[in-house]
């Protein structure tokens, strides 16, 4: 049997559980967490941390409409992102779009094996630049 949500009261979360009744996802626990920090150059640093799901894509999606409308110089730091999905690719290319129509530049640094092969099979790579080296992601923005 398939339980659908299970509130934990103590800290008054939902849980998904697989049939086996173990978690899968505790909300507010593997959603995407997102910070930002301004660094020399106009470059603003977006680092996320979490899996970049439907429910993460939620999470961070109107913070980086936000960034992607009043930044120029983007750089979207994926070293912590575990999984990336439709949605998230959704925010991300949706953001980079937003910033190269208004002149400015969006790079991704450090995705793993993973998140790589999804971003390059996808055709991301095409509009947003990936690098594993913070150097070269700062200075391909200007």
């Amino acid at each position: 049997m398939i339980l659908l949500a299970e509130l934990r009261t103590a800290t008054q979360q939902y849980y998904s559980v697989t049939n086996a009744g173990q978690p899968l996802r505790t909300r507010g626990e593997f959603t995407m967490q997102m910070a930002t920090e301004q660094l020399e150059g106009e470059v603003t640093k977006v680092v996320f941390d979490g899996r970049f799901d439907i429910a993460g894509a939620d999470a961070v999606d109107l913070k980086m409409n936000v960034i992607a409308g009043s930044r120029k110089f983007v750089l979207v730091d994926m070293q912590k992102v575990s999984f990336l999905g439709s949605m998230g690719l959704r925010t991300i290319v949706s953001a980079a779009r937003t910033i190269k129509s208004r002149g400015g530049k969006m790079a991704v640094y450090g995705p793993d094996e993973e998140v790589e092969k999804v971003l390059t099979m996808s055709g991301v790579n095409a509009l947003i630049p990936i690098h594993h080296d913070l150097q070269s992601a700062i200075a391909s923005l200007h």
